[in-house]
């Protein structure tokens, strides 16, 4: 919630820079689809998902165009009704890729239909009778698909309602700082740890990484029999980065930004407390959870290590 609060600010404030690349739009919401496949068998929800052809290139920001197909749906697990159904359909014509998703839920008032993808707005669920959700999904939706140069809207079928997401083929209406090349793709992949270090600065922005098997832990330790021991504990659930001080770790976590910092206090170099405040100012890592382990339990202590962001 609190992300897409601060996309709809980076946007307000024209800071959203857009970064193209084109990708198969096909399996691209395959990918999408799987993530909601457990919730519908849990709601024994019929969900579906066809597509006119195998294959459709279309240039999108990879990095947000899944938020909108993830809140458009997340909208539709939201009022379509137990055993019901949820069906995406992606279809193309000569200028655009449609994007069709619809549930055969509740009605949309008519009257509605264009207000719901106004900021704050909420519905009243005939289910409950209780306004859902925070009436920022559906706008974040709305800016991001205009910023693809796409529309977005509602229609009542006769039993629920659908959205349509429409996107432009081709390149031609994007500017040329919103487009990626192949090169650029190449040299963010070809970026190592040792890029990182032998800079004299680091980066608020992180460097992409490939998805995790598993969520990963930076440690931050001196002690060399502690910290092999907490490797030995947590590498067969967790992967697992350790380092014998604070700069080392944040060089770390500055470029793959883990799931989890566990850091000792009293370290040379930087201890766990000025690692932490170095987390808690640099935008990319702030949301990062740390916690400190370590002998320093007196309450000043703790105080002093929560004043300076620990969880």
């Amino acid at each position: 919630l609190i992300n897409q609060m601060m996309d709809l600010r980076k946007i307000d404030k024209g800071q959203m820079q857009m970064r193209m690349r084109e990708t198969d739009l096909v399996s691209f919401i395959q990918e999408l689809y799987s993530l909601f496949e457990h919730q519908a068998h849990n709601r024994q929800i019929s969900f579906m998902y066809d597509h006119d052809s195998e294959t459709l290139p279309v240039w999108i920001d990879r990095r947000y165009f899944d938020k909108v197909i993830v809140n458009v749906l997340s909208n539709a697990f939201k009022f379509a009704p137990t055993g019901g159904e949820i069906a995406i359909r992606v279809s193309h014509d000569n200028q655009n890729a449609i994007i069709a998703i619809r549930d055969n839920g509740e009605k949309i008032p008519e009257d509605k239909l264009e207000q719901i993808f106004e900021r704050f707005y909420q519905s009243d669920s005939k289910v409950s009778g209780q306004q859902t959700g925070t009436g920022i999904g559906l706008d974040l939706a709305r800016s991001l698909v205009e910023l693809h140069y796409g529309t977005i809207s509602a229609h009542n079928l006769e039993q629920g309602c659908e959205f349509v997401i429409s996107l432009p083929l081709g390149s031609e209406h994007l500017k040329a700082d919103e487009m990626m090349t192949e090169s650029d793709e190449e040299t963010a992949e070809q970026l190592t740890l040792a890029d990182v270090e032998d800079s004299d600065e680091t980066t608020d922005e992180p460097i992409e990484s490939p998805t995790r098997q598993h969520p990963l832990i930076v440690i931050a330790e001196d002690d060399e029999e502690i910290r092999d021991y907490l490797v030995q504990e947590l590498s067969s659930d967790y992967e697992i980065k350790a380092y014998a001080d604070g700069r080392q770790a944040f060089t770390e976590i500055i470029r793959t930004i883990p799931d989890l910092v566990l850091s000792d206090v009293m370290m040379p170099d930087m201890d766990g407390n000025t690692l932490c405040m170095s987390m808690r100012s640099n935008l990319a890592t702030s949301h990062v959870p740390v916690v400190m382990l370590t002998a320093m339990s007196m309450d000043e202590d703790r105080l002093k290590g929560l004043t300076t962001g620990a969880d």
